[in-house]
């Protein structure tokens, strides 16, 4: 079996398992708590094979999961007793490629927050299985973002109370939204350029872009401090902002280890290690993520992993770092991800001209011939940006 690794942006826990979707492919997972075994579940109807991102959060409701999207085009409601799925729609106004940044849950109503301004705030209510549409007062941001169809906010939004706060990115702007009063305010900080934002109650935490100092903001008081990172994270940035319990806890875009702000010297200093393996993981996409999200489960983090084959809980008060190891089946691979979902995806690139498939970290050279072989297409073609000859020289010998 290839080493392909799950990655997912959550993980609902059950009395032996995690349910989690893959955020690589279409596959929702078992994972068995004690084994690390990866049993797949389903796919999810009218989504593409190898769309990356379709889920992003998953609620409980009785013993029914709710799959809130990412990418994905429905919110998915799947009893966990008759195996039934039912799919809500989240694209009334069309599908404008972006994607749902995260979700809030209040209650009995979740809201879709969105990462452009051309996308509704979307509210489920789970009681009624209604879906209400309303439009974000966005006047106060459009002359930071001129394309209403371009992504504006990335990360994890903050949640407090009725209120959820993101910042505008590579901005100085910090975006409050109210989900309650459907109101949307903007306070500029100094003249940065954010990339996420965290609270710990009394201050925002602002990582920068290129730099591992952070900014630290009172919004009661206006006072405004620089955190200073150490040496070798000077220039880093951070994939995670996090708060638990008051404390906020950052995660380097490399390296093997979390920082946590010393109000005493204004320094940024070493909270706890990360697993071994994981220091080597980095944050290759120019600031995305080496972890898609976390979520706070007592004293403890979760961060959910971006191409990594273990979820990692952070316990705050041991300041100890834990992995939980997974991997998917080598039968899953062959029958679910290599004949159904990968097989499906280069059927529709070989009926499309100029019959072309981009080699990439889910279709290898490899994959690509043993469909060639199996399909009998052996008037296809393929391209890759360094690697042409070789590719075409190798589909010359089957």
């Amino acid at each position: 079996m290839r080493d392909l690794k799950l990655s997912f942006a959550d993980a609902f826990e059950t009395e032996d398992s995690w349910i989690v979707a893959d955020t690589l492919c279409n596959a929702c997972f078992s994972i068995d708590r004690a084994t690390g075994r990866a049993e797949y579940l389903f796919s999810f109807e009218g989504e593409r094979p190898l769309q990356d991102g379709l889920y992003y959060r998953i609620y409980s409701y009785g013993r029914e999961l709710i799959f809130v999207p990412g990418y994905a085009k429905r919110i998915c409601v799947w009893n966990r007793d008759t195996k039934e799925r039912i799919y809500y729609p989240v694209t009334e106004k069309g599908d404008t490629g972006n994607r749902y940044v995260d979700s809030y849950r209040i209650g009995d109503r979740i809201w879709l927050l969105p990462s452009s301004l051309e996308q509704p705030v979307v509210v489920f209510d789970i009681k009624g299985r209604k879906t209400e549409y309303w439009d974000l007062p966005m006047d106060p941001v459009l002359k930071e973002a001129a394309d209403r169809n371009a992504p504006v906010f990335y990360r994890q939004y903050v949640k407090r109370g009725t209120k959820v706060y993101t910042v505008i990115r590579e901005r100085s702007y910090l975006v409050c939204i109210d989900v309650e009063e459907k109101t949307l305010s903007v306070e500029q900080i100094g003249d940065y350029q954010f990339t996420d934002v965290g609270y710990d109650g009394t201050a925002f935490w602002f990582s920068l872009l290129k730099s591992g100092s952070v900014i630290r903001w009172e919004p009661d008081t206006g006072v405004t401090e620089r955190y200073l990172p150490p040496e070798e994270y000077d220039e880093i940035g951070y994939s995670n902002v996090m708060e638990i319990q008051g404390r906020i806890l950052l995660v380097p875009n490399t390296g093997n280890c979390l920082l946590e702000p010393d109000p005493l010297d204004k320094r940024l200093k070493v909270f706890c290690l990360l697993p071994e393996k994981l220091g080597k993981m980095e944050d290759i996409r120019g600031g995305w993520k080496r972890f898609y999200s976390y979520r706070v489960l007592g004293d403890v983090i979760r961060l959910c992993p971006n191409q990594a084959d273990q979820m990692v809980d952070i316990h705050v008060s041991q300041k100890q770092a834990y992995g939980r190891w997974y991997r998917p089946d080598e039968e899953w691979y062959r029958d679910v991800f290599q004949r159904q979902l990968l097989d499906r995806y280069l059927a529709d690139k070989m009926s499309e001209a100029p019959s072309e498939a981009m080699e990439s970290r889910l279709v290898d050279l490899e994959a690509y011939l043993s469909y060639v072989e199996r399909a009998d297409r052996r008037q296809a073609k393929i391209h890759e940006s360094s690697c042409g000859e070789r590719i075409h020289q190798a589909l010359d010998r089957c």
